[in-house]
């Protein structure tokens, strides 16, 4: 174990011979210098190479040289005593032949930290680009998993821990450490582990903004505000003003666009259908969802509403009479209103009696009609198991659209709205591409299209128990306008 650190090598060529031609030629040398051993006790040979007599001594008295003098080719051997302590220490071992001397520098670890691994104190860059260090000993050896979920640890090789880290979104460096420890239980050390944070490529002030942003890549150019509420345990609340790239259709620049997004933790929360005043019977009637929220509140006190958005795409019946047609299916409190579809585009959200949820095609909702407790139309596939669904209409329109998670326990409502004609800060629309790769950055691997244009409408949940839109409609006057059903964010008091 002790001669580990040895470096033998070829002396021929290396030592003068001695004696001839008048004055001493002696040499010497040492394998390596300095010379580095563990912090154990015991007796080391300290590599000395040497062609002629030769005497050794020391002045640090931890240091015993157990050979003071030999002759050429003899070896010079010390014994060391512990070294109890954290830190390394140096000693000096002066060998003298003829009139020539050398001094070996000899370097003993701590009994701890110092030496056992390469490194105690590792700095990671915000993403988490991945780096390692050494374990110096030939034995087996172990170390503790970080409590820091964000750390990932993994063994290299025999002698190599890995050490990476989760992209830094927190808005400020994070700390962490582990223990490495020998199989016999005689060395140990903490390492630290510091992740840096930059905002360079993540725009955003929030870190729910952050994440978005950088899942975006270079679609969104910047962000001149975004802020986050968690309004409940389940239900979280996420808006932002972005320059956002828009390359599938109408203007192809950066242009000032506004995401509302709610996600909703689905076994905390769930996710009803609505309907003018709360009403089954109205269902071929419409009215502003920021009055169908406020009676669905007031129709079941068991229930707390947190916000919600607008739902299907209608079509008029007969605009005297005030009647309307949804486009697409509707389930309310497990009972079928509505059982057909306009086209065969029309696609499917629905909640299920187990709590969770699913966007869907009308082949896979045929196959799940028994399970549905709530469930509404949209119209395109943005996402379907992952991939965003190829578009060739790049038309850009405010637009309202709905997400799941792959295990259904995650909902995502997505609103972003504009038209430049109506907005002074020049915001524009996007495309179903746009509008698919928003929602996959936030987490969706399945996700619809609902109705969009003037109908958009983001509604939150204040502390005083009412309703305010948060988006800015395009119809004339940015007013809201009157819709069939919508999705309600609710949950059980």
């Amino acid at each position: 174990m002790w001669n580990r650190f040895i470096i033998l090598f070829a002396a021929l060529g290396l030592l003068l011979s001695c004696g001839g031609g008048g004055g001493d030629q002696a040499a010497i040398a040492f394998a390596q210098n300095p010379l580095m051993v563990e912090c154990d006790a015991g007796v080391v040979d300290c590599g000395l190479i040497c062609n002629a007599a030769w005497t050794a001594s020391t002045k640090d008295t931890w240091v015993t040289v157990l050979t003071p003098d030999g002759a050429a080719g003899d070896a010079l051997k010390v014994r060391l005593g512990a070294n109890t302590a954290d830190g390394d220490r140096n000693a000096s071992i002066t060998v003298k032949a003829g009139s020539a001397g050398k001094v070996l520098q000899l370097v003993q670890l701590g009994s701890a930290a110092s030496g056992f691994v390469s490194e105690t104190s590792v700095s990671i860059d915000t993403y988490g680009t991945g780096t390692y260090i050494s374990i110096n000993t030939d034995g087996e050896w172990t170390y503790t998993a970080s409590t820091a979920s964000w750390l990932v640890l993994e063994r290299k090789g025999p002698a190599a821990l890995g050490i990476s880290a989760d992209i830094n979104y927190t808005g400020k460096s994070r700390s962490s450490s582990f223990t490495v420890s020998s199989a016999d239980g005689r060395r140990e050390a903490e390492v630290t582990v510091t992740q840096q944070f930059s905002n360079e490529k993540f725009l955003a002030s929030t870190e729910y903004g952050r994440r978005l942003v950088y899942a975006m890549g270079t679609y969104i150019s910047s962000v001149s505000a975004d802020s986050y509420r968690q309004l409940v345990d389940g239900v979280q609340s996420f808006e932002m003003s972005c320059k956002l790239k828009d390359s599938f259709g109408g203007d192809t620049g950066a242009k000032n666009r506004n995401i509302f997004l709610f996600e909703v933790d689905m076994t905390k929360a769930t996710i009803v259908a609505t309907l003018p005043d709360d009403d089954d019977t109205k269902i071929n009637s419409h009215q502003l969802m920021s009055a169908q929220l406020p009676a669905l509140q007031k129709n079941r006190p068991g229930l707390t509403v947190w916000g919600g958005t607008n739902g299907d795409f209608f079509a008029v019946v007969d605009e005297v009479a005030g009647t309307y047609k949804l486009q697409g299916i509707l389930y309310r409190n497990g009972k079928c209103l509505k059982d057909d579809f306009a086209q065969t585009v029309n696609t499917v959200f629905a909640v299920f009696k187990d709590g969770t949820a699913r966007c869907m095609d009308q082949t896979a909702y045929n196959k799940v009609i028994p399970n549905i407790q709530e469930a509404i139309g949209g119209r395109q596939h943005l996402i379907k198991d992952g991939a965003t669904v190829g578009f060739t209409d790049g038309t850009q329109h405010p637009r309202t659209a709905v997400g799941t998670s792959a295990d259904g326990k995650t909902v995502w409502l997505l609103v972003v709205d504009g038209r430049d004609e109506l907005y002074a800060t020049g915001s524009f629309s996007v495309s179903y591409e746009v509008l698919a790769r928003i929602l996959k950055a936030a987490g969706a691997t399945d996700a619809i299209n609902l109705d969009g244009g003037g109908s958009s409408t983001y509604l939150v949940r204040e502390q005083d128990g009412t309703f305010t839109r948060r988006n800015k409609p395009s119809n004339a006057g940015r007013l809201e306008r009157k819709v069939l059903d919508g999705l309600a964010i609710v949950i059980n008091k």
